[in-house]
């Protein structure tokens, strides 16, 4: 049987994984040389932003400050993220700042109960954002088509079609340009052996090859979640547990629908955490 990463995470201001609404707070630290300057200037208390450069540094799985006398030096590694990363949060926040200026890209459609999507075809600036589970996607794309198209998706038999209120256009080909300019600073990283395979959710195939990482990633920012074909490429390939983490169980209510017989976990506390653990070790 293989084993597989399954991406269960909620991406939120709680839990997010390389988070750049909070990357600023390393960028702040190599500014002020100094935790609790950086901290003020981000209006947030010291213990978090020494937390939060912890996690970053175990997430990366390496060194980014030198910490002596209060005073922080950026390593080697840390020097090189900081050179990578500058460029990719420069280019995000322009991006959010175009599309806050932008009044027409505000909307995203959630359709439940549904199946017949080639309706969508006739809609030239609507995708498919999200493959949720079956019967139920979002689509995103320009406000006055997508208006339509839930109006469209209504009259063809949707059950239910809810607004989201949404900051931008993901995971549509508007954001094209976007995911061209993250893929250029990306390949100049380079990314350690995949010790265990995953799942894209741009494609829904199995990742083993730690040089696809970069098109992958940057692919996702403009395609489809595949989130339906991503679990059933796992659940053919023999997985059947999963394990949620994050707030909430809006994964675990897919899952119902997508594959009702597998075996689903949630971890929204460091108790729930204990517990799994202890779960798991008598299977």
């Amino acid at each position: 049987q293989r084993s597989f990463i399954a991406p269960f995470f909620c991406y939120n201001e709680r839990g997010d994984i390389m988070d750049l609404n909070k990357i600023h707070y390393f960028f702040k630290a190599v500014e002020y040389k100094n935790f609790t300057q950086a901290a003020n200037a981000c209006h947030i208390g010291q213990t978090t932003m020494s937390k939060y450069i912890a996690v970053l540094e175990q997430e990366l799985q390496t060194q980014l400050f030198i910490r002596e006398h209060r005073t922080l030096t950026l390593t080697k590694q840390g020097k090189q993220f900081y050179e990578g990363m500058k460029n990719i949060y420069a280019s995000y926040q322009t991006l959010c700042q175009n599309i806050q200026q932008t009044n027409t890209l505000h909307i995203g459609m959630k359709t439940t109960d549904f199946t017949d999507f080639e309706i969508l075809e006739s809609f030239e600036n609507v995708w498919i954002a999200n493959y949720n589970c079956p019967g139920q996607i979002v689509i995103t794309g320009l406000t006055n088509e997508v208006q339509q198209a839930s109006l469209a998706l209504k009259e063809a038999g949707a059950k239910r079609v809810v607004e989201l209120k949404v900051s931008g256009p993901f995971h549509s080909l508007l954001l094209k340009p976007a995911g061209e300019a993250l893929l250029k600073e990306m390949e100049s990283m380079s990314f350690s052996t995949l010790q265990v395979p995953y799942v894209a959710n741009a494609t829904a195939e199995i990742v083993t090859d730690s040089k696809k990482i970069s098109t992958f990633f940057a692919k996702g920012i403009y395609s489809s979640v595949r989130w339906q074909q991503s679990i059933e490429t796992m659940l053919e390939n023999g997985v059947d547990t999963f394990v949620e983490i994050g707030p909430g169980k809006t994964l675990a209510g897919f899952m119902r629908k997508i594959a009702p017989k597998a075996t689903v976990y949630n971890v929204s506390s460091f108790e729930d955490a204990i517990a799994l653990e202890k779960c798991l070790s008598k299977a």
